[in-house]
């Protein structure tokens, strides 16, 4: 049996997380920079936190507030704690 990930083939044995070697054939993974990773570890190794409930930010949604980024549902109002979705806020 192989995997194939885009033009390369694996023997399904040898297509393993770079990190932990967890077999990664029929399951989830990453590619970054030319190596596979399984999910923990890719957001373990790369992922950028929420500087609010600093779980990992997937994507490419999220606010930027004083060069931290954050989820989009973890950008609240101070004061009624609803969630700001407006492109421009004052900040005080």
């Amino acid at each position: 049996m192989c995997v194939m990930v885009t033009d390369k083939k694996f023997h399904s044995a040898c297509f393993t997380c770079d990190k932990c070697s967890k077999k990664l054939g029929g399951s989830a993974f990453i590619e970054h920079e030319n190596k596979y990773y399984c999910e923990k570890d890719y957001m373990e190794l790369f992922a950028v936190n929420c500087a609010v409930c600093e779980k990992p930010i997937l994507g490419m949604k999220y606010a930027l507030l004083d060069d931290k980024k954050v989820h989009n549902e973890c950008f609240k109002c101070s004061k009624c704690n609803n969630i700001i979705e407006a492109e421009y806020f004052i900040e005080d």
